[in-house]
Formats: C-alpha cells, structure tokens, sequence
C-alpha cells in the first residue's frame, strides 16, 4: 500500500497551483498520513460564494503541464450541489480501489472508476454496494446500496434498482487531449432515506482502448446531486 504524508501532497497539489478556493498551503502536521488526516476531517459543505468562484478560477486554469508535473494521476471534479470544483491527486491505490485527496484533505473513493465514498463533505457518502460497471453493462441493471450516516451516527441505506445501458458515442476531449469512448447510462429509482421517492442518472464516459472511466457524472447524495468527474492524467 502507497500512503503519500500531508506534506508529500500539499507539495503535490500545491506546488503547481492545482488549488481549491478554501485550501490554505501554509504550514500543517506534515507528518500525518492520509488514515490520521481522514479521522479528523470536518464539516467541509464548501457554501461560501466566494469560495466557490475562486475554486473555479483555479481549477479551470490548470494545463496540460501542470498535470505532467505531478507523479500521480489527478481528478478535476465539480460538485452540482455546490458549484465548487477542485483537483484531487491519488493519495492511495490498492486492486481496483483508489482514494483521491484535495489539499485541505476532502477525499473521494473509487472502485475501478466508480464512487463509492466521500469524506470531508460534510454529509458524506460512507460507502456504496454495488456490482461493478462491466457487471452492471452486462446484466443491463443493477442494485445500488447507498450508506449514510444518520442523526445517531449509526449508518443508514437507501437501496436504488438502476437500469444500465451503453452506446456508442463520438470522443470526448479532456485538457486538451482526445479519447475514444462509450458512454455507459445508469437511470436509477427508489426511495431516499426520508421515505420520497428519488430518481437519478448516472453517466460514465469509458474509454474504448483501455476500459478506463476517463469521465463521469456520479450520484453522492440529496445534499450534494452528483460529482462531475475529469481524469484529466493520460495515464
């Protein structure tokens, strides 16, 4: 297991610019690693206007140099919830599983492209059940086992029956660069945790050559809507 220290990834992330509006680059435990900083995460809902413009800004300015400066793959992601958009860099990668990290420590997990947690946002996406994206293109359907944290801090599930589809689709350029892809469709129903019935899409943007998600729209949460996701690294 490859686990980067805080300083390591504020050097990362910092260093060429790739800055959420609300990071502070300054000084910081650097010693800690990422399974300490994520134990002490707080409650990160990125709601200030400003901010939230400012992320944008920097995120948007990022180039194709920025990225091949930094030896880890990087994710440009925008919360619809929010508006607010950042860069992650991969702090930790074991099989298909990944976690991706901010400057100021908010984290999204992956399995093989797919979200299936969130931390430091606040009301966060504790984990996600799932069969795996070529499963799911398979069998055409799939059972999504959404998990929060309620009020008493014990998790709570909101299950959703999602049909899935994939077709063909023209390339999609991402910082600069062009990929061949098929676009793959979750139409997803069921009940959120409040009893209401909830409906929701899910797209992924999969690359033909590699079968790598090289772009998404992924449901996190009533809160948050979906995460906008860019693997804006080549590799």
């Amino acid at each position: 297991m490859t686990v980067l220290t805080v300083k390591t990834l504020r050097a990362l992330v910092c260093g060429v610019g790739l800055v959420l509006g609300l990071v502070a680059c300054g000084s910081d435990k650097s010693e800690l690693e990422l399974t300490e900083i994520t134990k002490r995460l707080g409650q990160r809902a990125m709601k200030d206007k400003a901010a939230v413009a400012a992320s944008q800004q920097a995120v948007l300015q990022v180039s194709r140099a920025d990225i091949e400066a930094i030896p880890a793959p990087v994710l440009r992601v925008r919360i619809e919830g929010t508006g607010a958009m950042s860069t992650l860099a991969e702090v930790d990668r074991q099989g298909a599983y990944s976690t991706y990290m901010t400057g100021d420590g908010i984290a999204l997990l992956f399995r093989g492209g797919v979200l299936v947690g969130t931390r430091g946002l606040g009301v966060d996406l504790m984990g996600l059940s799932s069969p795996g994206l070529p499963a799911a293109i398979k069998a055409g359907e799939s059972t999504r086992a959404y998990r929060y944290l309620d009020g008493d801090e014990k998790l709570a599930t909101m299950e959703m029956s999602c049909l899935v589809s994939s077709s063909a689709h023209g390339p999609i350029t991402v910082l600069d660069r062009s990929y061949g892809v098929t676009q793959v469709k979750e139409w997803c129903q069921g009940e959120a945790l409040d009893g209401k019935k909830l409906a929701f899409e899910n797209f992924y943007w999969v690359e033909s050559a590699t079968g790598r998600v090289r772009q998404s729209r992924q449901f996190i949460s009533e809160k948050f809507g979906r995460a906008e996701i860019e693997v804006l690294s080549p590799r």
